[in-house]
């Protein structure tokens, strides 16, 4: 008997769909097989975004093989004058945006037919796609326009332990690092793990507002649907070890906590907050950098990433920068597609390039500062 032909689907299904909270778990299992998987396209962190932001303008694709799940990624459609757009979903709060393949062979080509033959779209829109990304081995088969564009830099400190990343750094460095370290024990902090529960994670966004007061923070940290988003994604994934809440105690106080997500090759810190007081005594980018690397020697991970952004804080001790990528696919003989999609990654150029320039001043200035 010949072997059976393996026969591949792709569908749409919408935010409205009643299958949807079922379709989420097993996209945890497909996210759990990748070997490159991303906490931001976990199911609790994709689930959670649609029950906070609401699912009016959501859809998720799947590929199945077989009937079982093998790919999958979430998207907001938006009008764009005739042309439809899908972003990888959520946008602007997940430091990485991806799909979701099986390790398996040809799951990426698989998942680009299926995509030229369903209806209802013009261009995807993927702002900040890391090296790692499964999206990646989508595009190599990818039979239309491909728009790419340099967007955020990571700054990564590699090293299974603090201890391990140490030991690469130049010698005044390591003594520079000890006094901090020093300095931390001295004032009385101690990082403490919590639960993950909705009241640590209300305690962190509320010292994370109290730090960024009268400074530019970021206009979606302040709303509700931000909130009940971490408060329903962080939970769910501390149970799986895929996040973790730390405060950080003073003499019986909690004086600022730190929101860490872990992937398949590294712990990122997500978001910070502490007390003003606490800022002027001890040095907190040493005081989250040694619990990051706490968790990422538990876990068995590689990498402690401070995820998006150049600020010069993050430049004070030697690490490497990983440049991710704005990836826009238009649909093949889409000639409206084809033109939106150029113009959404020509018009932000002269703002990115004013931005890199400004984010490199700093970090030259923070260099030549840095004893």
């Amino acid at each position: 008997m010949g072997r059976t032909t393996p026969t591949s689907e792709v569908a749409v299904v919408t935010g409205s769909s009643t299958t949807l909270p079922a379709l989420l778990q097993e996209w945890d299992q497909l996210h759990r097989a990748s070997p490159t998987s991303s906490p931001f396209q976990s199911a609790a962190w994709v689930g959670a975004h649609l029950r906070a932001y609401g699912t009016d303008d959501a859809c998720v694709v799947t590929l199945r093989r077989d009937g079982e799940l093998t790919a999958a990624g979430v998207f907001r459609s938006r009008r764009v004058g005739p042309v439809t757009v899908l972003t990888s979903a959520p946008p602007q709060i997940s430091d990485f945006t991806d799909v979701v393949l099986h390790p398996q062979d040809g799951v990426g080509a698989q998942l680009a037919a299926g995509l030229v033959r369903t209806p209802g779209w013009d261009v995807l829109d993927f702002p900040e796609v890391p090296p790692s990304a499964d999206l990646w081995r989508l595009l190599r088969s990818w039979p239309g326009p491909a728009v790419r564009l340099p967007a955020s830099e990571c700054v990564i400190m590699d090293g299974t332990c603090l201890q391990e990343y140490t030991d690469g750094l130049p010698r005044h460095k390591r003594r520079q690092l000890a006094q901090q370290q020093r300095g931390i024990v001295r004032a009385g902090v101690t990082a403490v793990r919590t639960d993950g529960g909705a009241d640590a994670v209300r305690r962190l966004l509320a010292f994370h507002r109290e730090s960024w007061a009268g400074r530019a923070i970021t206009p979606e940290h302040l709303t509700s649907r931000f909130e009940q988003l971490l408060v329903d994604a962080v939970q769910a994934m501390a149970k799986s070890s895929q996040a973790a809440v730390v405060e950080f105690h003073q003499h019986g106080r909690v004086r600022g906590a730190a929101l860490y997500l872990a992937g398949a090759h590294c712990v990122g810190i997500y978001l910070t907050g502490h007390a003003a007081e606490l800022r002027e005594q001890v040095n907190l980018h040493v005081l989250e950098m040694d619990a990051g690397f706490e968790l990422v020697s538990e876990l068995g991970l590689s990498q402690f990433s401070l995820l998006r952004g150049l600020e010069p804080y993050k430049l004070r001790l030697p690490a490497r920068r990983e440049v991710h990528e704005r990836l826009v696919l238009v649909r093949p003989g889409s000639v409206a597609g084809r033109l939106v999609g150029h113009g959404m990654v020509s018009r932000p150029r002269a703002a990115m390039a004013a931005r890199w320039g400004r984010e490199r001043l700093a970090g030259w200035r923070t260099a030549r500062a840095s004893p």
